[in-house]
């Protein structure tokens, strides 16, 4: 059977209607599969979220898991923080992924790079354990700072002050001070 003029119009269109909006989209945005990572500093948790993007604009629903780190399930378990369903709680980006970007990231990364929130990273899991009296006094000042979007306070006090050499209460309270200024500079 032989398509008629009107089947072969139809055609004609619909073809040039996908090419048209293939090359617009190629030169208006990218296309494809947009994730990334978010921190609630009300709560001390994760969120991971992924969602499919033509020309740079959404296009699927937003998905979303929630999840702890060693560190969050330590300041949980301590009682530094507590996960309290909160419906208004903040979330700030960590980093994310899209077609087109390389990547992107949010000032709540140097926190989570600092206290290591990912890749199974235990390191100050391990040293607050071992350091019981110390942690006392560190983590409630890294819960306060992230509540205060304070990230390179948190960042300088974990990276640069060498904090895990401390022995002291004094010499902790030193480093947090120590933190504050050189987060300001």
């Amino acid at each position: 059977m032989k398509p008629t003029r009107g089947q072969l119009r139809i055609a004609f269109i619909v073809g040039a209607i996908t090419v048209f909006l293939a090359t617009i989209g190629w030169f208006l945005g990218p296309s494809g599969t947009v994730t990334g990572t978010e921190f609630s500093p009300d709560r001390f948790v994760h969120r991971s979220f992924r969602y499919y993007q033509w020309c740079g604009i959404q296009i699927t629903p937003r998905q979303s898991h929630e999840w702890r780190s060693k560190v969050d399930d330590y300041i949980h378990e301590h009682a530094f923080a507590s996960d309290v369903d909160m419906p208004d709680a903040r979330w700030h980006f960590v980093k994310g992924f899209a077609p087109g970007i390389r990547g992107w990231h949010g000032n709540a990364k140097h926190m989570c790079q600092s206290v290591g929130c990912w890749d199974g990273n235990d390191e100050w899991v391990k040293w607050s354990v071992d350091h019981p009296a110390l942690a006392k006094i560190i983590w409630p000042q890294v819960v306060k700072w992230a509540r205060n979007e304070q990230y390179n306070e948190i960042m300088m006090l974990f990276r640069f002050t060498d904090l895990e050499s401390s022995t002291s209460l004094e010499d902790v309270q030193v480093k947090i001070e120590n933190a504050k200024v050189y987060a300001r500079e």
